[in-house]
């Protein structure tokens, strides 16, 4: 088995690794993230952007991809934030494994469950960009797959770990509530008011509280409250611009076909067939029912349920083969690997063009106009701006110009075109002063 996980990890990093793009291609959060990395490899204590505490973003895989920010020239800050990312899903691959050789006892099905996690389209995106999903993803299925050992074997030293890494998933991202509230209606199911009585439990919600206390401090030293971050995170989130369930379900079956229902009927059949396991299918649908019912929604919202989906067909193939033929299940695997590689290119494709015209646009940008104080942009470009224009005060422009250089899709009246090779941009230099202006 060690040979296996050696195998897969090494097999699994180099895959992601090779596949992150060699160019930069950045979102709005993940330039947020490096900027916030930047400033915290220099002071522990200096979670901020633009002078701004940004407490709201949870802090754990900031403080992670700050470590090698601290040692390497800012061009390959941000690669080095994306081999954090491919790192923890090889991780979440060799959990999986192990997770699903616990309640399979086989190898065969462990390797297809890990493999079909790998190449899942969203958790292959996420392993090579520089955001939270991925590392959220590794310690929530930690979490439980120590809860589950709990459980199983009675030793409650692998529930006051779990503790330990639920903690972590949720400073990681705070929808890791949903541990919490999976974890409690299993408890209530199996032990129904009995639950009030077993000490283990208590022990375990101690835990968890002294683990996230050290951000409740500094939310309180900065933001005056032990929990005012997360009532900012959860002000931010209704703010997000609304999109409808359906919408959302549309988007997804247009955009995998076959592949989509392929997917939920194997996963609807695992869930029958791994019914004696709870805790799993409590969490499961308790994830799925947070994500459908968010009001900003996006596929990579379900990353961290990718692992279980996967535990859930690789069940659905097992019993596929003990029940009608062996070699079904591998013609199976074969079909949905193929599809999950296709797919997976598909949406890696559209996330690497994020922003890329930008990032090259802001770079020859630096390039043409040096040694200013001030920068003044679209909100769009904001965090954006702040990792190219590393040292320098980043203005949102809202209403009123500010800043040595504007950017802004407003309209530039005076002036001439300074680049024709930027077919969303036209870059205008005022000739009335030294704002420059790109419409």
């Amino acid at each position: 088995m060690k040979r296996d996980i050696v195998l897969l990890f090494i097999v699994t990093f180099s895959i992601t690794t090779i596949s992150i793009p060699n160019y930069e291609s950045l979102s709005y959060d993940e330039a947020l993230y490096i900027n916030i990395a930047r400033n915290l490899a220099n002071n522990i204590l200096d979670f901020t952007y633009q002078n701004v505490y940004m407490l709201y973003r949870p802090p754990v895989y900031v403080y992670t991809i700050s470590l090698p920010i601290k040692f390497l020239e800012n061009d390959l800050h941000l690669f080095a934030a994306k081999i954090v990312s491919a790192f923890f899903h090889s991780l979440t691959s060799i959990l999986v494994y192990i997770f699903s050789y616990e309640l399979f006892k086989k190898r065969t099905y462990a390797f297809i469950s890990s493999l079909i996690y790998f190449l899942n389209p969203v958790s292959f995106t996420m392993a090579t960009r520089a955001l939270t999903h991925t590392e959220f993803t590794f310690f929530s299925l930690l979490s439980l797959y120590l809860f589950y050992r709990g459980e199983k074997t009675g030793r409650n030293v692998y529930i006051y770990f779990s503790a330990i890494a639920s903690a972590i998933a949720f400073l990681t991202r705070y929808v890791g509530v949903i541990l919490l509230i999976s974890k409690l209606c299993y408890l209530i199911y199996k032990h129904r008011v009995r639950l009030i009585l077993i000490k283990k439990y208590y022990i375990y919600s101690i835990i968890f509280f002294i683990t996230t206390l050290p951000w409740m401090i500094v939310s309180w030293k900065f933001y005056d409250s032990p929990i005012k971050f997360l009532l900012v995170a959860i002000r931010v989130i209704q703010k997000s611009e609304y999109i409808p369930l359906i919408d959302s379900i549309k988007s997804l079956i247009l955009a995998s076909h076959i592949y989509f229902l392929i997917i939920i009927s194997l996963v609807f059949l695992g869930a029958i067939f791994l019914r004696k396991n709870e805790l799993i299918l409590i969490y499961t649908l308790t994830g799925i029912v947070f994500v459908l019912f968010l009001k900003h929604k996006e596929l990579r919202y379900i990353t961290f349920l990718t692992p279980l989906l996967s535990i859930l067909i690789a069940t659905s193939l097992k019993y596929i083969g003990e029940r009608f033929s062996k070699i079904l299940p591998i013609l199976l695997s074969i079909l949905i690997l193929m599809f999950s590689f296709q797919y997976s290119l598909e949406y890696k494709e559209r996330w690497d063009n994020v922003y890329r015209k930008d990032v090259y646009m802001l770079k020859d940008l630096k390039k043409e106009i040096t040694n200013i104080t001030s920068l003044g942009v679209d909100p769009k470009l904001y965090t954006i701006s702040g990792y190219v224009f590393y040292n320098v005060t980043i203005y949102q422009i809202l209403e009123n110009f500010m800043g040595d250089v504007v950017i802004t899709k407003k309209n530039c009246q005076l002036g001439y075109i300074l680049y024709k090779k930027y077919l969303s941009y036209n870059i205008c230099v005022s000739l009335s002063s030294n704002i420059t202006f790109i419409s």
